[in-house]
């Protein structure tokens, strides 16, 4: 009984394996790179426009983040022909920077107001990481 149902287990995975790997080539023949890329230089743009805020707010230098802002600015705007060409709507990029600006605000609100040494720790990390992941895509 044992071996039948293994058996049965076996060519079950079997069989929903080789349709899964029949469908993954056709979807991600479908994710476009100029779209992806304006998404990450809008999700860029956005986190360090915070990062020049908060700057801001601190009384700190904020010039690093001025000249990485303009950056991603200039690189959303050079591919910003090609998604309109893709027919893709422009309020979306927007809404993906606003998004991201607002997102990093409040875990750098949080890294340096907040009491909660453990919850401002984290944010203070994930507001690098996320800043790191743009210095990243700006190096390549």
């Amino acid at each position: 009984m044992y071996a039948f149902f293994m058996g049965v287990f076996r060519t079950l995975f079997l069989v929903l394996f080789f349709q899964f790997s029949l469908v993954v080539p056709a979807i991600a023949g479908t994710i476009d790179p100029v779209m992806d890329l304006s998404r990450q230089f809008a999700l860029c743009l956005g986190r360090y426009s915070a990062e020049m805020e908060h700057r801001f707010l601190l009384g700190e230098s904020a010039d690093q983040s001025i000249a990485r802002r303009d950056l991603f600015e200039d690189l959303l705007f050079a591919v910003g022909a090609d998604v309109s060409d893709l027919g893709v709507n422009e309020a979306r990029i927007l809404s993906l920077r606003i998004e991201a600006k607002h997102a990093q605000k409040r875990l750098l609100h949080t890294a340096t107001f907040n009491g909660n040494h453990r919850l401002a720790r984290h944010a203070k990390a994930r507001a690098l990481r996320e800043i790191r992941t743009c210095d990243m895509l700006a190096l390549r």
